[in-house]
């Protein structure tokens, strides 16, 4: 923590950002449902990466511009309400939101970016959201309430930081998400948002934004479905004063750090996803290209017969070729060895002998690992899944989205 700061946490552990969460009262919870992400130092950087559903909320319209343009000074987000399937007033109230927030903080309107997740056609109460931006407090101390006013199913806030040394001084970045149902790779029902507080320039941050995208967010499933509000959302604002760029010498560093944090926020989206008791992380090494792995990772993390099996702690290995086998990839199933965790039943394309119970052991974890090695090139992918389970299918038979 640097000094003369108030600890802070997630989006707000960077310089420059400050956050708050309150209650609306769209939520019949009662719970925190609105959230707002200010950028203190003038107008930052932004990136994005959004959903691909035609069902595209208005929102994720809206805000494709902004990023469009490169720069934002706030996010504020409501939660309980997704506002699609809400034609031209949801529109309208999506440009209400981002007007009333931005007088409120006397902020010009097209630098607020606005994100709403929760239940799909129906309108957005202004009344209550007017009330809600006229009272909200913001702080460097706001990250967590933040972080839990942007949830919806979710079991609590995620949200997470990482500090380094760069240049000579130190840059971090802070990250908040939300997601726990339709969950699947291209964007999910999530919203994820990260900041930095060091100087990126607009397309080195696209860039960046989408390659990370495509190595974390888009590698886990829950359950197959992709939403209609999904984004991911990134805010430089150059406070610590360090400019980074890839021919900086600690680019490398600094880009494995921010996909670090990404991906550990999109792995706590799957461990806190709705029923879920098990995650499970499937490592592909050794194939001819990134693609071909990323594709036979995310095919057997969203196979329902690999998720049965893991939750039932099966080691049915049968299930996990299957799926590797009709995913698309090219590769020679004559050379793939395959391990559940540290226990390796498959040399070669043949089973091997191995303990079950001791197999079996290894999917019964919180988190286990299942790895391919194709011996075939040298790219690798990972994606990460759940079980699916009673309790899944309970929730989501008695839940309105």
């Amino acid at each position: 923590m640097r000094k003369g700061i108030q600890m802070s946490e997630g989006v707000c552990a960077p310089l420059g950002f400050i956050a708050g969460g309150h209650t609306c009262g769209i939520k019949p919870s009662g719970e925190p449902d609105l959230a707002v992400l200010l950028a203190t130092e003038g107008p930052a950087t932004v990136a994005g990466v959004f959903t691909r559903n035609r069902f595209a909320a208005p929102s994720v319209r809206y805000n494709r511009a902004i990023v469009g343009r490169g720069q934002a000074r706030a996010i504020v987000t409501n939660s309980g309400i997704a506002n699609a399937a809400t034609g031209q007033p949801g529109f309208d109230n999506t440009m209400e939101l981002a007007r009333l927030t931005g007088e409120r903080f006397q902020i010009p309107p097209d630098q607020v970016m606005v994100c709403s997740t929760g239940i799909i056609g129906v309108q957005l109460p202004m009344e209550k959201l007017a009330t809600g931006v006229a009272a909200i407090s913001v702080g460097r101390e706001g990250g967590r309430a933040a972080a839990g006013a942007i949830m919806t199913t979710d079991a609590g806030p995620k949200l997470g930081q990482h500090t380094l040394a760069v240049g000579g001084g130190q840059v971090t970045i802070g990250a908040m998400c939300k997601g726990a149902g339709m969950i699947h790779p291209n964007m999910a029902t999530m919203l994820a948002y990260m900041t930095t507080d060091a100087a990126i320039g607009r397309d080195v941050l696209q860039q960046l934004t989408t390659e990370v995208a495509e190595e974390t967010f888009n590698a886990v499933s829950i359950d197959g479905d992709s939403s209609t509000n999904d984004s991911l959302l990134v805010l430089s604002s150059g406070a610590s004063g360090i400019e980074l760029a890839p021919d900086h010498p600690d680019w490398p560093k600094f880009r494995s750090a921010f996909r670090d944090l990404a991906w550990e926020m999109a792995e706590s989206i799957v461990a806190g996803g709705e029923g879920v008791n098990q995650v499970f992380v499937v490592q592909v090494n050794g194939a001819s290209s990134q693609e071909q792995a990323r594709l036979i990772a995310r095919t057997i993390t969203t196979s329902m017969l690999v998720k049965t099996a893991v939750r039932g702690a099966d080691p049915n290995f049968g299930r996990i070729l299957c799926a590797a086998g009709y995913s698309g990839a090219e590769f020679d199933p004559e050379r793939m060895d395959l391990y559940l965790g540290e226990v390796q039943t498959m040399r070669k394309g043949l089973p091997i002998e191995f303990d079950p119970e001791q197999a079996s052991a290894v999917l019964a974890r919180p988190r286990s690992t299942i790895t391919l090695d194709l011996h075939s090139g040298v790219f690798g992918a990972r994606a990460v899944g759940c079980d699916l389970s009673a309790e899944y299918v309970a929730f989501n038979s008695e839940y309105t989205t």
